[in-house]
């Protein structure tokens, strides 16, 4: 490593953490400048005088980088983490800032798994957490001013003008789509993030409003342009089609109590959200899971255990939790892509897919018909083997496969299909013979 790259110092309590100090800047491009700092969270939760501002962000492209200079050293970051704290940046203080890639030593993996663990306390802790969206594009700082005017015409009862601010918003309808699509709204660290902090802003460049003004102007209009935070598999199972909701409604009803639910609910609900890593599909939720108990028993925050050895250990939980049928009804993979290691009886949660439970219940509910074409096997004892990870049911023989065919290249063309179909027939016939 060279001599004036940064190099971090061990965090010595169990509730330790680093804290950048940002120093300011009256030039919005001037290098990034500052010093990182340890803290305690029990420390910072009844510090009055300098409390500190979490960051929420998308890491973004990896390859895009900048970097900022902590004291004699230079230490690389993100091209938008750079973009975040220039844009947070202040003209005269220094801002205190938590952001996991600065603030979690990313090559330590026993320290990132200790750090994962107390990212609730971290939010929960912050004074404030700033939502970093991005780059507006033209026209957004109208509606960051429409946002503003609003909030303060409703806090002084004065509503005569907000019939014309919200036809102006309507005016907008495309920058509102715009600003759901971002990739922020599709991470899934965000969902712990929102529901866990006290005082959420949003900021796109260097406009900023609170949240809360915020989800009023974006969803006069039931903006549903944006990619659900969850998937449709929950609302399409319980309800035969998607609920009428946004992305804010369903992230504020978490947010403010309204919604509990435990990890297996999470992950069937949310799989094929985005995480850069894999196993954090899962760790992104265990600071919000309402069975956080169960949780523990079975899966354990630490990124030295690979993919395959997470994926058992949530098996193990879903199995605990869910019983065997649901977890198999999850693991159904219909991509031929396979993740060394990984049994194929554990799902893969980086897939957007729904479960043939789901499915089976939609074409119940939608197409009619009997249960021939599903059987379940519910309360089947099975046996959970370690090593290697096997899962084992009891049953009993019915009949031996006595040939297989060659897969269908042409599913897709119905007469060709058919002709296939009568060939392969031919020649398991002539196997009779």
């Amino acid at each position: 490593m060279p001599p004036n790259m940064f190099q971090y110092r061990p965090l010595e309590h169990l509730d330790s953490f680093r804290l950048l100090h940002l120093e300011p800047s009256l030039n919005h491009s001037a290098d990034l400048k500052g010093s990182l700092h340890h803290a305690t969270l029990s420390d910072c939760d009844y510090d009055l005088i300098e409390p500190y501002t979490a960051l929420s962000y998308v890491w973004g492209d990896a390859s895009q980088r900048g970097v900022i200079h902590l004291g004699g050293s230079a230490k690389e970051i993100t091209a938008s983490l750079g973009a975040a704290l220039r844009d947070m940046r202040d003209k005269s203080r220094v801002c205190r800032i938590w952001a996991d890639a600065l603030c979690i030593d990313q090559s330590n993996n026993a320290e990132k798994g200790v750090q994962v663990a107390l990212m609730g306390r971290i939010y929960s802790t912050a004074h404030h957490t700033v939502i970093h969206l991005g780059k507006s594009p033209p026209g957004f700082e109208k509606l960051f001013i429409d946002l503003k005017v609003q909030s303060q015409t409703t806090m002084h009862g004065n509503t005569s003008d907000l019939g014309q601010l919200l036809l102006a918003a309507d005016e907008i309808d495309g920058m509102r789509r715009d600003l759901l699509s971002k990739p922020w709204f599709r991470r899934v660290w965000v969902f712990q993030e929102l529901v866990l902090s006290t005082d959420v802003w949003v900021q796109c460049d260097n406009l900023r409003i609170r949240w809360h003004h915020f989800c009023k102007v974006v969803d006069t209009k039931n903006v549903v342009a944006a990619m659900l935070l969850d998937t449709l598999s929950d609302s399409i199972a319980q309800h035969g089609q998607p609920r009428n909701a946004t992305p804010l409604e369903d992230m504020n009803s978490r947010r403010y109590g309204a919604f509990e639910a435990p990890l297996s609910s999470l992950l069937s609900c949310r799989r094929g959200i985005g995480a850069t890593d894999p196993r954090d599909i899962v760790f992104g939720h265990l600071g919000v899971v309402s069975d956080r108990d169960r949780c523990d028993r079975f899966i354990k925050v630490d990124y030295d255990r690979d993919l395959a050895r997470v994926s058992v250990d949530t098996a193990r939980y879903f199995l605990d939790a869910t019983g065997i049928e649901s977890l198999l009804s999850h693991a159904m993979n219909p991509s031929p892509i396979t993740a060394p290691g990984i049994p194929s009886w554990c799902p893969r949660w980086s897939r957007s897919q729904l479960s043939w439970e789901t499915i089976h219940k939609v074409g119940r509910k939608f197409g009619g018909g009997d249960d021939s074409s599903y059987v379940s096997f519910g309360g089947t004892h099975h046996i959970l083997l370690s090593a290697p990870p096997v899962l084992a049911i009891s049953g009993f023989e019915v009949t031996r496969i006595k040939a297989s065919s060659h897969a269908f290249p042409s599913c897709g063309d119905e007469a060709r299909a058919q002709e296939e179909s009568k060939a392969v027939a031919l020649e398991l016939l002539q196997d009779i013979r």
